[in-house]
């Protein structure tokens, strides 16, 4: 290489290193910027002017945020003591199973009543169902639901799942499981309705699954949260099956503090999935 060719090679070779990292060889922020933005919840608004527009896809599986602008249920706003007694709350299902709810409005410091962004868990499945309700002190109810349509929204495939329903007691599997990457067992934890003892207003009952792969690993996993103190709700449980795994089986139990115990497990069958490679 010619004494001018190499120093302009070596020049190239630099600047190019010196834009993709910083001090150390370290990469720059937009790579962590862009893999923050690639799992981001979506972002679903729905404006004063009746629009609803979305940042990205929906994915199963994935977390979503709601933003909505409570003009649009204007109406239900009583007062009692010289505060408001309102609210607004968000409610959502996934293909028609378990229904979700959270408060989009809160008291701020000033004893206002504010809208507030609630992101949360996006179910596994194929389909997002949203609607909003607003009511008062007074018995006032106002629902934001396109009619009694709910707002409907695609969801995009996530990792493999399983799905147990209710009602109807159906099983799916969707998408096909793989060995080696995260698996989602979507269970409706209304089949197993009964051990739900709790104490002095804590929930002390859960739902578990319980797996065990041909490759000899086994375990379980809750299939409920507690988002707040005194609730329980329904949770995906997330599982990585081995690479060497070609098949897992499931079981569920329901139990509570006073020693009451349920089961489903296709009557001592367990349920039995492949997994590929």
């Amino acid at each position: 290489m010619q004494p001018l060719a190499r120093a302009l090679f070596i020049a190239a070779f630099v600047f190019t290193h010196a834009a993709v990292a910083g001090c150390g060889g370290q990469l720059q922020p937009a790579d962590a910027e862009v893999a923050a933005a690639e799992t981001a919840p979506t972002l679903l608004s729905f404006n004063a002017d009746w629009s609803v527009t979305q940042s990205a896809h929906v994915v199963s599986g994935g977390k979503a945020t709601i933003h909505y602008d409570i003009s649009r249920l204007p109406h239900c706003r009583a007062w009692y003591h010289g505060f408001p007694a309102w609210g607004i709350s968000a409610s959502w299902s996934v293909d028609g199973g378990n229904t979700f709810s959270e408060p989009i409005t809160q008291r701020n410091a000033a004893n206002e009543l504010v809208p507030v962004d609630i992101t949360f868990d996006v179910g596994s499945g194929h389909d997002l169902a949203v609607w909003f309700h607003a009511s008062d002190e007074g018995g006032c109810s106002e629902w934001d639901s396109k009619y009694s349509f709910n707002y409907h929204f695609v969801l995009d495939a996530g990792p493999g799942a399983v799905h147990f329903r209710w009602p109807g007691w159906n099983v799916e599997l969707f998408p096909q499981l793989h060995a080696g990457q995260e698996m989602l067992v979507d269970y409706d934890i209304r089949r197993l309705p009964g051990c739900r003892q709790s104490y002095n207003g804590l929930q002390t009952w859960d739902v578990t699954v319980g797996y065990r792969f041909d490759s000899g690993t086994s375990g379980s996993a809750s299939l409920t949260a507690s988002p707040a103190d005194y609730e329980r709700i329904q949770a995906l449980a997330r599982i990585t099956p081995p690479v060497e795994a070609r098949a897992v089986e499931m079981w569920f139990e329901n139990h509570d503090r006073t020693g009451c115990q349920a089961w489903d497990s296709a009557y001592g069958a367990n349920y039995r999935f492949d997994v590929l490679r």
